[in-house]
């Protein structure tokens, strides 16, 4: 049989859960970012789907001012 024939299967893109959130880095007293990441546990193949983001950004306000 002729490999070329046989259709292969789409592997979709699998990522870990998200880390914990990060520090929250800005000015004391104003708008600040955190971020979290996660990394790909198994690339795409076969047309399968994309990965989404890897890290994730949010607004937040720093604690513990100095």
């Amino acid at each position: 049989m002729d490999s070329l024939s046989v259709p292969e299967t789409p592997l979709d893109c699998e990522v870990s859960l998200w880390s914990s959130w990060g520090l929250c880095t800005g000015p004391c007293g104003k708008l600040g970012a955190k971020s979290r990441t996660r990394y790909v546990r198994v690339q795409p193949a076969n047309h399968g789907a994309p990965c989404p983001e890897l890290e994730e950004e949010a607004e937040c306000v720093p604690d513990n001012c100095v």
